[in-house]
């Protein structure tokens, strides 16, 4: 994805720099880094999602659409607004994550708290029965009767300094 991102940003007259993937504007609180893989895993698909700035996005589109990459590309156009401090509940994913002070941060906050990622987080597998989405320790999640477990052998790439592993 990040010479991708590369591929993107020259040919829409764009530094790299401001089209962030969603993983590099947050990181797991130190308090909290035991979730990192559950985090990690629930969060993944998410995590490499590219933002555009909304106001730029059909001219983002139009000079990306010649171009045949090696890959998909996931993105979205991104309202910017002043970054601000908001703290989640720590028992939910959104709750264990700081957000880097960035245009997007609003944005990336209100995407992460969406009860759609924002697991509660809950120690074992004995804890997933109940409503809402759920993920343990290991990862394993579950939304009523319908859950998941394992990863796609990726490795980690939420973290503010992520940039190598996207």
């Amino acid at each position: 994805p990040g010479e991708m991102r590369r591929q993107v940003a020259a040919a829409a007259g764009m530094d790299p720099t401001e089209l962030p993937f969603l993983a590099e504007l947050v990181d797991v609180a130190g308090e909290h880094d035991r979730w990192r893989p559950a985090i990690e895993t629930v969060l993944g698909g998410s995590a490499r999602l590219l933002l555009v700035p909304r106001d730029r996005l059909q001219a983002f589109s139009a000079a990306i659409d010649p171009l045949r990459l090696r890959g998909r590309l996931t993105f979205e156009g991104v309202p910017s607004a002043e970054h601000r401090d908001l703290a989640g509940d720590p028992d939910r994913i959104a709750g264990k994550l700081l957000f880097k002070d960035h245009p997007f941060s609003a944005w990336v906050h209100r995407h992460v708290s969406d009860p759609a990622r924002n697991a509660l987080c809950v120690e074992t597998a004995a804890d997933l029965a109940g409503p809402g989405y759920r993920v343990t320790l290991a990862g394993q999640t579950r939304s009523g009767t319908r859950g998941t477990h394992g990863r796609a052998g990726t490795r980690d790439i939420i973290g503010f300094s992520s940039a190598d592993a996207i």
